[in-house]
């Protein structure tokens, strides 16, 4: 795996957008990935990820 997609920002599915993260910057704690160091707002303020679109 190279990268995760997350969800980022939003409520309810309103607002929010994908992102992605490469793989090796996420660590497992207590049964959870985490991005160690990161802040919703750093989060929420990534790139969008749009997944290509075949033609």
């Amino acid at each position: 795996m190279s990268y995760a997609i997350v969800g980022a920002g939003g409520f309810l599915g309103v607002g929010k957008h994908d992102i992605a993260i490469p793989a090796s910057q996420l660590k497992q704690q207590d049964g959870k990935f985490v991005l160690p160091g990161a802040s919703k707002e750093a989060i929420k303020a990534l790139p969008k990820f749009e997944y290509a679109r075949k033609k």
